[in-house]
């Protein structure tokens, strides 16, 4: 359908206002969700979306309005994180877990007689959606998936997490994360997830999608740059969409990967959407054209290109990872490029470019660290330091030893390191350096000493500074 087709169904605009307007605020059909004979729910908490829905005749604080194009048209829009996948390893209390656990396998039961959710109660009010079956992540049997305040969460029956094996998945989706936003979102999942027993200990990123929306820019300009060779992408795949052979978006790279594409046409098959992106998108009304630039980033690529391990380390990271995207990965010039001549950078950037990448940088611009690029060739010693940590730690899980204090696992360490070095131990150890420098010619402000966070989670009474204790005059 085009877009003028869908602005004559002014009926259909109008329903979308009130009529979807439950979608958005966690109800369905327009009242309560069904309770299966149980009573009315506790006042829900502070944590809870149900009682926010959008409004469209006001745009939220956070949105981005009124910065002038070149052709001097006025756009409007806004973005955020768009999708966000964690695993997180961490411990249940026993018996809240024995409890939780109990109620999720009876909801569960009458999901599957129902053929619908089965409900359960939140302790912070609200309720939780639990599904008629489990699912599969890799390795990673899931045997609850529910659903709550528009978080889906996957729930494994262990009560703690194993090294490399987390115990609960989550998943945000658009809905959640529009209307609160990435860094609410997640508090609000941590809190409902500690009203429920558990504790996160640590958290790690596997799916990350940041966008923004632009009104007033046209799929089909975008073509025309792709089709005359207009843009820089160091991607070595794209591909074109069509649909009813008419262009719909383009889509460059695999992991990390961009695509843009005509918003309102997408979302015309998923008509609860509107309100929403009117509220928190498109400044509060329903433009003639939208077209979203979306860039997706999966495990390995914000581990190896960035050195991401946590979520806050993400969100930390967004603002410099988005610039290094719209900047460096992907940008599209005012004429097409000499490839031929090697002359790639003296393009001229396309302005409608220039807002895409002004809009990244506002959306993503507060609580911003750098996000240095680690070069493939050289080792990465904060990830080399954190699996020396984990080779260590589950080392002496194996002999059952369980140190009361920092000081206590450096001398175990110790204990178990010397015999090593003991003979032809630190010919070994220098032979190992050398090869590892003539293979990889590193900096030495690369290498430097162990990451600070390493030493605080080991021994905070050891400076990384100098790898002494405090009043040591010798080395060690």
């Amino acid at each position: 359908m085009s877009v003028d087709g869908f602005e004559k169904d002014s009926k259909l605009l109008a329903a979308s206002q009130e009529e979807l307007r439950p979608i958005c605020d966690g109800t369905a059909g327009g009242g309560e969700l069904p309770r299966s004979g149980r009573g009315a729910a506790p006042e829900r908490s502070a944590a809870s979306t149900g009682a926010r829905p959008p409004e469209p005749d006001q745009a939220p604080a956070s949105g981005i309005t009124g910065a002038s194009t070149s052709q001097g048209e006025k756009f409007k829009g806004n973005g955020g994180v768009d999708w966000l996948q964690v695993r997180c390893f961490g411990n249940w209390d026993e018996e809240k877990f024995a409890k939780l656990a109990n109620q999720l396998e009876t909801a569960k039961q009458e999901a599957q007689n129902e053929k619908c959710g089965g409900l359960l109660d939140h302790p912070d009010g609200g309720i939780i959606v639990v599904q008629a079956k489990g699912y599969r992540s890799g390795t990673i049997s899931v045997e609850w998936s529910i659903e709550f305040d528009g978080i889906g969460i996957g729930i494994t029956r262990e009560p703690v997490a194993y090294e490399f094996t987390p115990n609960v998945l989550v998943t945000m989706t658009s809905m959640i994360l529009m209307q609160r936003g990435h860094i609410v979102a997640w508090e609000m999942c941590c809190r409902a997830l500690a009203s429920l027993g558990y504790r996160i200990e640590n958290a790690v990123p596997t799916r990350c999608d940041i966008c923004v929306d632009m009104t007033c820019q046209h799929i089909e300009e975008y073509f025309e740059k792709y089709e005359t060779e207009s843009y820089i992408c160091r991607a070595r795949k794209d591909k074109v969409f069509r649909n009813n052979r008419r262009v719909t978006g383009i889509a460059f790279g695999d992991t990390p990967s961009c695509r843009i594409y005509d918003k309102i046409e997408e979302c015309i098959d998923q008509p609860q959407k509107f309100p929403v992106l009117i509220a928190y998108r498109w400044g509060g009304q329903l433009p003639e054209a939208a077209i979203r630039v979306e860039f997706q980033f999966r495990r390995e690529s914000l581990r190896e290109r960035w050195s991401v391990s946590t979520v806050n380390d993400l969100f930390d990271k967004l603002p410099a990872i988005a610039r290094e995207m719209t900047h460096e990965w992907l940008r599209f010039a005012e004429h097409p490029v000499d490839r031929q001549g090697n002359h790639q950078t003296r393009s001229v950037e396309w302005c409608k470019w220039r807002d895409v990448q002004t809009m990244f940088c506002q959306v993503f611009e507060k609580n911003g660290v750098a996000a240095p690029r680690h070069i493939p060739s050289q080792p990465d010693i904060t990830r080399l330091v954190e699996q020396a940590f984990g080779c260590l730690a589950s080392a002496a899980g194996c002999v059952e030893f369980r140190p009361q204090n920092a000081k206590e696992f450096i001398r175990w360490i110790e204990g178990r390191f010397r015999p090593l070095l003991n003979g032809n131990g630190m010919e070994k150890l220098d032979r190992r350096i050398h090869e590892v420098r003539a293979r990889n010619p590193i900096d030495r402000d690369h290498l430097g000493n162990a990451p600070p966070h390493f030493c605080e989670k080991v021994a905070p009474d050891i400076s990384c500074d100098s790898g002494k204790a405090p009043g040591s005059t010798q080395s060690s």
